[in-house]
């Protein structure tokens, strides 16, 4: 992008699901102007055709780097169905970019994108690369929760995008912990790889977008009000209902995204009231099985506390 690196550190936020993303993400839209000003960091903010950002960068990342054939698929859902789609909407991306990073002073860039917990590593891969050469030095941090706390939530938001309960309960869904980490760690370099636990950023008094700039040693003071989030939970009368529209109407059809599928009926099932959503134990028993390993390589390699409260 620029013939000599324009910041002296590029940080990478990838916020693994539940960790509270949309509540940070959000804080530092809200904020930009101020991280800038206060804290000497680029936010970037400013996307073409879009009138108010909501501080999550992945739309814009996902087409920049996926190469990946599956997760390149998914791009039809953004309305990109072609090559040349995706090259024009690269194209503007990037010259939004540029006109933020001419326009600012500050020494360094923070990106906020879940989407990379999901890059393989050809993705990563040259995501890494076009960071190397925005800024002398990259960061990679992330948030990571049990994912035993997690599952009911993580249940509900795939019921949302598709999925069925038999396969979520039968195969109850968690990042491979040590698998995505190794390879960030081979892309970025070990050194350039952080992680800090959900639970402890949870306990953190000015809330959890001061705990991530505090975990990259940035103090931001007062700087965000403290304000609780929380993803709508669903019931469980809406989590049957839901499952019986996926089982009609599949997300996708021969990775096309499936026409006759609505987003609002979608909402309209996730909103119908009821007992709260719960995981049943033999999911949550399952999902403790397969991610007891991982679980334990991460507090190792980055001394950090995991444990499921």
């Amino acid at each position: 992008m620029t013939a000599a690196p324009r910041f002296k550190h590029c940080y990478l936020h990838i916020g693994l699901d539940k960790t509270g993303t949309t509540s940070v993400q959000e804080a530092f839209a809200a904020k930009a102007d101020a991280l800038e000003r206060q804290r000497n960091l680029h936010f970037p903010c400013t996307f073409t055709g879009r009138k108010k950002f909501n501080g999550n960068h992945s739309p814009y990342l996902r087409p920049l780097f996926c190469e990946f054939p599956r997760a390149r698929r998914r791009l039809s859902g953004m309305g990109l169905h072609t090559e040349a789609d995706i090259e024009r909407y690269n194209r503007a991306t990037l010259a939004d970019l540029q006109q933020g990073f001419a326009a600012t002073h500050a020494d360094s860039v923070l990106f906020s994108a879940e989407v990379i917990t999901h890059f393989q590593p050809e993705d990563l891969t040259g995501l890494a690369q076009w960071a190397t050469q925005l800024a002398e030095q990259v960061t990679v941090i992330a948030c990571v929760r049990h994912p035993e706390h997690a599952l009911s939530s993580e249940i509900q938001q795939r019921l949302r995008i598709g999925a069925k309960l038999q396969n979520l309960y039968r195969n109850p869904p968690h990042h491979q912990l040590r698998d995505k980490f190794t390879a960030l760690k081979a892309i970025f370099g070990a050194g350039a790889v952080r992680a800090y636990s959900f639970h402890r950023a949870l306990e953190h008094p000015a809330g959890l977008a001061t705990a991530l700039l505090a975990e990259l040693g940035i103090d931001s003071g007062l700087l965000f009000d403290v304000a609780t989030h929380a993803n709508s939970s669903m019931s469980a009368q809406a989590a049957q209902q839901l499952d019986s529209y996926n089982r009609e109407n599949p997300a996708f059809i021969e990775g096309v995204a499936n026409p006759q599928r609505s987003a609002q009926r979608v909402r309209a099932l996730a909103a119908l009231p009821g007992e709260p959503f719960r995981a049943p134990p033999d999911a949550i028993q399952r999902v403790a099985e397969l991610s007891s390993a991982d679980i334990k390589w991460m507090e190792e390699h980055f001394n950090i506390d995991l444990r499921y409260r």
